[in-house]
């Protein structure tokens, strides 16, 4: 047999011994699923770097708010009542059945060979039930030949670092039916309605006391219409003994493209309902996801923010746990307080962050946590994989992060392929920053940025260029009663130089330009008073 790389992929060619009887089969070898998750994770690590704004809805985003608003309704306790988001396309659906069973038999062989993590599987499954967030669907109502009777397949994430649950089962809307189309092909995504990460924790570093916390099980609060929960059918066995079963999924569902935009905007209809202003911008504008990120300049008043956030949230059958502040007082008398003493800001808990950004509540210090593999990277796909995990949404450390991009830059200038070797100068050049780069554990940032009770409050602005990159960065200077100057770093940019040759001028002028949209984005959700601004 040979194996030959062709444009179209690999191939295995060969002949068949002498006189053996010749039998036909094909079948086909893929290996995507590792690249396509390298590019979101290269995705991700430069969308963190944008500086820029875009609320321009598309006509699609705009008829998916209108369909929302018309179809969600509340039941008697409050919570939401959604529909999907389907587009006119849905009846291309095709069946879903018999790629829904080959999955899950897979998924079923794979859990055999780790009782642990399989125990953990069927522990979510059951508190699943016990939620009444799923039931088994009964024979008279089974028709797996129905084209609006979705099956979706299911698989798992382990996450170590994650602050709740260590094993998160997904569901993989986004499986072909027989017919090409998807479920998550027929559903609108939505705009994206919450602040952009960079303006919330920016924002959060203005509080004197300061808090956060998330809501639990935020998507599966949010029930679906039952017009439409045959949509989300998925097959299910705790063993291997017994019969494989139908159920039906009755809340808004991790895996659905839709599910994010319903849920958030689920959280957005109760920030419009409330009369306390306060508590709405906090609901617009200080959660990322599920995660709230907030305070206050008073310890009486943030104790009753709290308290209002909890009650507002609450008429929605939304539910806040994972408590963190840097005062005891506001986490006195509440339940479900994070006991770590680190709080992460990463905000995404799918993703294992090489740098991830924490918070020390008990210091108020923002530090920087690194996890390095002990593997030596030395191809162009695990140094892209490396450098795409680094989490540095502020900008705190950008002098370190500028290094690994200018290293991503001159891996594409090599053009060599994903998995071939690099030259000695490139990976001489990773090693030493690699091996440097575990002295970032050091590296502790005051949270507040020292604004209340000023008489002077300034924002500065600097921006500069070498041959190399470019960037731009914002300090607050802050004068107190006392005359007591503090300066603190707000946040900060940098860009690679582009590989077009560029004059230094014209450079520093795309460091202006850059400074220019940063303080744009950044000064005005400050919400502090600024009495004087320098560039």
């Amino acid at each position: 047999l040979h194996l030959q790389e062709t444009k179209w992929g690999w191939i295995v060619a060969g002949g068949n011994s002498q006189g053996a009887e010749i039998v036909l089969n094909s079948c086909m070898f893929t290996c995507t699923e590792h690249d396509i998750s390298l590019s979101e994770q290269i995705e991700m690590f430069w969308k963190i770097e944008e500086c820029t704004s875009n609320e321009t809805w598309s006509n699609e985003e705009k008829l998916c708010v209108e369909h929302f608003t018309k179809n969600t309704r509340r039941d008697e306790s409050g919570k939401f009542i959604v529909k999907l988001l389907l587009k006119d396309n849905v009846v291309q659906l095709g069946k879903s059945y018999d790629i829904a069973m080959h999955r899950f038999l897979s998924l079923e062989r794979r859990l055999e060979k780790f009782p642990e993590i399989y125990n953990q599987y069927r522990d979510f499954i059951q508190v699943y039930c016990e939620l009444g967030h799923m039931e088994e669907v009964i024979d008279n109502e089974i028709n797996i030949d129905r084209r609006d009777y979705v099956y979706i397949p299911h698989s798992y994430v382990v996450n170590e670092d994650s602050r709740t649950t260590k094993l998160r089962v997904v569901l993989d809307a986004s499986s072909k039916t027989d017919t090409g189309i998807s479920l998550n092909d027929v559903l609108m995504k939505g705009p994206v309605i919450q602040e952009k990460l960079i303006k919330i924790i920016a924002r959060f570093r203005t509080h004197k006391y300061a808090f956060s916390s998330d809501i639990t099980k935020m998507y599966r609060q949010v029930w679906i219409d039952k017009s439409h929960r045959n949509y989300q059918r998925i097959l299910w066995r705790p063993n291997k003994d017994e019969e494989i079963k139908i159920y039906r999924l009755y809340t808004v569902t991790y895996g659905t493209v839709s599910a994010s935009f319903q849920a958030i905007k689920c959280l957005s209809m109760l920030a419009e309902e409330t009369k306390n202003k306060l508590i709405s911008n906090i609901i617009k504008y200080d959660f990322c996801m599920d995660d709230c990120f907030t305070g206050g300049f008073s310890i009486l008043k943030t104790i009753q923010l709290r308290n209002d956030l909890i009650s507002t949230l609450g008429k929605g059958g939304f539910t806040m746990a994972k408590w963190t502040a840097n005062n005891d007082e506001l986490i006195k008398n509440i339940p479900n307080v994070n006991s770590s003493e680190f709080t992460s800001l990463d905000l995404g808990e799918d993703v294992v962050k090489t740098v991830g950004l924490f918070w020390e509540p008990r210091s108020d210090y923002l530090s920087y946590r690194i996890k390095l593999s002990e593997n030596e990277a030395c191809t162009k796909r695990e140094i892209l994989s490396h450098i795409s995990n680094l989490f540095d949404p502020l900008g705190l450390v950008g002098p370190i992060i500028i290094v690994a991009k200018i290293i991503m830059q001159t891996l594409w200038l090599e053009k060599v392929d994903w998995d071939e070797h690099l030259s000695e100068e490139i990976r001489t050049k990773w090693k030493h920053f690699w091996y440097e780069l575990k002295s970032i554990n050091t590296i502790k940032i005051p949270r507040w940025v020292n604004t209340g009770g000023c008489t002077r409050i300034e924002i500065l602005g600097f921006a500069d260029a070498s041959s190399y990159a470019y960037g731009a960065c914002l300090y607050v200077r802050n004068v107190s009663v006392k005359q007591k100057v503090a300066v603190r770093l707000i946040c900060a940019k940098s860009r690679v130089a582009p590989l077009k040759t560029t004059s230094i001028p014209g450079l520093e002028l795309c460091a202006a330009v850059l400074l220019t949209r940063l303080a744009k984005n950044i000064i005005s959700t400050l919400r502090i008073h600024i009495t004087h601004q320098y560039w």
